[in-house]
């Protein structure tokens, strides 16, 4: 969790943002959360933040962000504008296991894709209650 300023600097950010990103609180106070974000991911970003400081809450949007490490994690959010307190809050979740998955459910696709585009006699495939 975190809260940027009206600037997308980080107000406040939890213990948690040590374990996905490396960096200590402490660290990224100040800091533009845009100074993060993965070069090819900004643009994209730059815009949701505009409509999110524009009254739209915003869920699920994914982009990757640069580790302390130099390593790339993606980063799935939900975030809303306060314009009471000009603050956006922000909920980050770790979206590693979530495009491992992706990526396995693609590869398996292709698979089958690959094998039944390679048969040269004609076929058919049928259901648990034997319709074609």
């Amino acid at each position: 969790m975190c809260a940027l300023d009206v600037e997308g600097r980080f107000i406040q950010v939890s213990r948690a943002c040590r374990d996905v990103w490396g960096y200590d609180r402490k660290e990224l106070a100040g800091t533009r959360y845009i100074d993060l974000v993965h070069e090819d991911d900004k643009d994209l970003t730059l815009e949701a933040a505009s409509r999110i400081m524009s009254g739209e809450a915003m869920r699920n949007f994914e982009n990757r962000y640069r580790c302390k490490d130099g390593s790339v994690v993606p980063i799935l959010w939900s975030a809303r504008w306060d314009p009471d307190e000009n603050v956006m809050f922000c909920l980050a979740r770790d979206a590693t296991e979530k495009k491992q998955a992706e990526e396995q459910v693609l590869a398996y696709s292709q698979k089958i894709i690959n094998s039944l585009e390679s048969i040269t006699d004609g076929f058919f495939i049928l259901d648990n209650e034997w319709r074609v």
